[in-house]
């Protein structure tokens, strides 16, 4: 099975784990489990322990755990090995949560992620899975009884069972259910009333029955005792395709300083940390890349993760300030350039939203500009951007008659979504930027590598990884067209 697509890849790096130790209590105040498949079976990494069963309902078991990955054929599945087959430090009663795992389903069913409870009784049990009742299909939250139901629909921008890998979680503070397919936050409600009880865990089946066993695979599935934001998934979810290897908080501990990695799973050791490219550290968090980021995303990540950071939702441009990521969340905006967030999200809802840009030089102090599912980015004037544009699900579009002029080590890395105009320059004045497409689709006239008649000692870099670039015009690079590499300029050119 290819783990690789443009959400999901296999750079997991081998991280040191203890090599021969089982962790016991104390363990994490707020990951429960993560189960990785790595080594070929079911091992929780956050205690070291084998915790699951596979129940099979047939004579033979149809699990498998090839390539480090969880595989069910519909009939078996992975029970918890304790008391009423629970595992260590569930949420109960009306507890917070977070459910959360890669998911391939190349059939659509009533398919079961992860669930656990008193199934039957009202509102003392929680699931998540996908379900198909022949008219609808997309997925359930459900407590038995205030279920929270979302079904594919094209504001999804995408269908998620399709066959390819896809990011799915679910959510609640205790009287919520929120639901996020690949960082986009599809459903929402608040039931109140629950009463988690302490029985029946298990993984690729819910329902603590034969009718709701997954068919498919999962990958990197984890459980928290907590609430995670819409802030922490859309950092989970874009985390493979920005070079991003590690992340844990000091509320992750295992045991003295070792801390449970939210990326993999795997606990954190000095090895680890000396093998990452980048570290950034703050506020009790710490993340691992591995690659050298530049100045720009340094500052922000630098910043998201300082103490006092907050995403300003939906809130006017002219509240916008340097030490938050702005959101464009549930209304559109247009963004004159008077203010200098730190970072700019837009989309990530159902809503649709365009966060309109008319200035000339708009980009110039914020870092990192991220385009979600539902989210636009509309540039209507000649744009110069230092910031690292994450295109992810999104769209990035502009007037056909304008230019978007990458400066100053300013890059896009576009992982998924759709970009429309008519020139995309990197490398803007004989400096340094950056192209990377992993997926999703280009359509430009132009896509212009350095600048023509200056000369540099930078390089300017296009990646093409995955995805459709259709470029119309210009002076051909012999392995796409439209490829122009500006004269004086190192450009660098990769068809992978």
């Amino acid at each position: 099975m290819n783990k690789k697509s443009s959400l999901y890849n296999t750079h997991k790096i081998a991280l040191s784990v203890l090599a021969g130790m089982v962790l016991c209590a104390p363990v994490s105040a707020e990951m429960v489990g993560f189960w990785n498949y790595d080594a070929g079976n079911a091992v929780n990494s956050v205690t070291g322990t084998a915790d699951l069963n596979i129940v099979n309902t047939k004579n033979t078991s149809g699990i498998s755990f090839a390539d480090g990955v969880y595989t069910s054929d519909g009939t078996s599945y992975l029970r918890g090995t304790g008391t009423n087959y629970t595992i260590a430090n569930l949420p109960t009663g009306a507890g917070a949560y977070t459910i959360s795992s890669y998911v391939q389903t190349p059939t659509i069913g009533n398919w079961g992620f992860v669930g656990w409870g008193t199934y039957g009784k009202n509102k003392q049990c929680n699931a998540f899975r996908t379900f198909n009742d022949g008219s609808d299909r997309g997925f359930r939250h459900y407590w038995w009884a205030g279920d929270l139901t979302p079904t594919v629909n094209a504001s999804w921008n995408a269908n998620p069972f399709s066959g390819e890998w896809y990011y799915a979680v679910a959510t609640s503070n205790g009287t919520s259910q929120n639901i996020y397919l690949n960082g986009q936050l599809i459903a929402s409600a608040n039931p109140g009333g629950h009463n988690m009880q302490n029985a029946n865990f298990t993984i690729g089946s819910t329902n603590n029955n034969n009718n709701e066993i997954l068919i498919g695979s999962m990958d990197n599935t984890s459980v928290y005792s907590h609430e995670l934001s819409h802030g922490d998934v859309v950092n989970l979810t874009i985390a493979p395709n920005i070079g991003m290897t590690g992340w844990w908080v000091d509320s992750d501990t295992i045991s003295g300083n070792q801390k449970a990695d939210r990326l993999t799973g795997k606990v954190w050791s000095e090895s680890l940390e000396a093998s990452a490219k980048t570290v950034i550290k703050g506020n009790g968090n710490t993340m691992l890349f591995d690659r050298v980021l530049n100045a720009k995303e340094n500052a922000y990540f630098t910043g998201q993760i300082a103490a006092g950071h907050t995403y300003q939702m939906d809130a006017e441009v002219s509240a916008w300030t340097n030490t938050n990521t702005a959101w464009v969340r549930t209304k559109s905006l247009t963004y004159d350039g008077s203010t200098t967030p730190l970072g700019i999200h837009v989309g990530g809802t159902t809503t649709a939203v365009t966060l309109t840009s008319t200035g000339a030089n708009l980009y110039n102090k914020t870092n990192v500009i991220t385009v979600l599912p539902g989210g636009t980015l509309n540039i209507t004037n000649d744009q110069h951007i230092n910031a690292t544009v994450y295109l992810n699900g999104g769209t990035f579009a502009g007037d056909s008659l304008k230019n978007v002029k990458f400066a100053d080590g300013g890059a896009m890395i576009m992982n998924s979504g759709k970009i429309e105009h008519t020139q995309l320059r990197f490398g803007h004045n004989g400096s340094a930027g950056s192209f990377v497409m992993n997926g999703g689709e280009a359509n430009v006239s132009f896509l212009i590598m350095g600048e023509n008649g200056k000369a540099t000692n930078n390089v300017v870099t296009v990646d093409i990884n995955g995805g459709t670039l259709n470029s119309y015009a210009g002076e051909p690079e012999p392995r796409a067209v439209g490829i122009v590499i500006g004269r004086g300029s190192k450009g660098i050119f990769n068809l992978n």
